[in-house]
């Protein structure tokens, strides 16, 4: 029997086994599955762990289409991209995907088998880092935009007050044209 079709067998025990290792690499693992419930509304990271993972295997396995991996990545990336996470961190879950595909296949295969799935992993990990990358640009432009703001309403309120703005105070306009 192949990697792959053990894998496949074996899918939900290498879900169980992904899911398990990134909550316990980002300190969740208090915040057990079945304890907070599968309704996204009480556990929205969770879920989004869920699906995304659930998503990523089945498109390395060869069960879905390539955009269910992105579509699994961006939930998750999306997550973990305005969290309290350096970028090695908020990216580890890929890499975690291996060795849950270790542990739950054991020893079935050999190394010219894993190959193929290890490139796999490998355009995942970049998937990953690219849209990590956005989602953090984004986060940048929001809060540039939202200090430039805050900006224009404290100079507007000296200028009602009387008092001349600081020559050094940049408009929101300003910004928000600097942005584009």
């Amino acid at each position: 029997m192949t990697v792959c079709a053990v894998l496949r067998e074996r899918r939900d025990a290498v879900l169980e086994r992904w899911i398990e290792l990134i909550r316990a690499e980002d300190g969740r693992a208090g915040a057990s599955l079945p304890a907070r419930g599968s309704d996204p509304f009480h556990d929205p990271v969770g879920d989004a762990l869920r699906r995304g993972t659930a998503s990523i295997l089945e498109t390395l396995l060869g069960e879905g289409g390539p955009a269910g991996a992105r579509e699994g990545i961006d939930r998750i990336v999306r997550v973990r991209s305005v969290q309290a996470l350096t970028a090695p961190r908020a990216l580890s879950f890929v890499f975690l995907l291996r060795r849950a595909l270790r542990d739950v296949a054991g020893g079935a295969g050999d190394a010219a088998e894993w190959e193929p799935l290890d490139a796999r992993l490998d355009a995942l990990a970049l998937e990953a880092f690219e849209i990590y990358v956005d989602c953090r640009e984004r986060v940048f432009e929001i809060r540039a935009r939202e200090a430039a703001r805050a900006n224009a309403v404290l100079i507007r309120r000296a200028r009602l007050a009387g008092d001349e703005p600081v020559e050094a105070a940049v408009s929101a306009a300003a910004v928000d044209e600097a942005l584009r």
